[in-house]
Formats: structure tokens, sequence, C-alpha cells
């Protein structure tokens, strides 16, 4: 795997928001950003992006908490 293509695109455009999600939801857990770091770096956020990723491509709970721009 070289890392270009479509599919390089692609692991860029999730790897972005991936990060932009996690700093929005779990910035303040804790003052340790380590710790905060672990928090999110666990398989069972990943269920919940991708999840996401299938209801706000139909449109669907674009309300949520978590995607309003603050």
């Amino acid at each position: 795997m070289d890392g270009t293509g479509p599919n390089a695109v692609g692991a860029s455009v999730f790897g972005v928001f991936e990060e932009r999600m996690l700093l929005k939801l779990f910035t303040n857990v804790s003052d340790n950003s380590y710790f905060n770091s672990r928090v999110v770096m666990n398989i069972m956020f990943d269920s919940f992006f991708f999840q996401g990723i299938l209801y706000w491509g139909k449109g669907e709970r674009l309300n949520e908490d978590y995607c309003v721009n603050s």
C-alpha cells in the first residue's frame, strides 16, 4: 500500500473527522492528556463513528449535541 489514491483520501477524511469529534467530546474528561487519549483509543468508539457515518450519510440524526458547532 503506497498511501495514495481514493482509499487514502477516504482514510484521511475519516482520520480528521475522528480527531475533531474526539476533541469535541472528550477534551474535558480529565486534565491528563494521556488519559484522555486512552479513553478514546478503544475499539468501542469505532462502532459509534461508523454508525454515525451511516446516519449522517442519510441526513439523519444531524441535531445531536455532538453535531452542533459550538
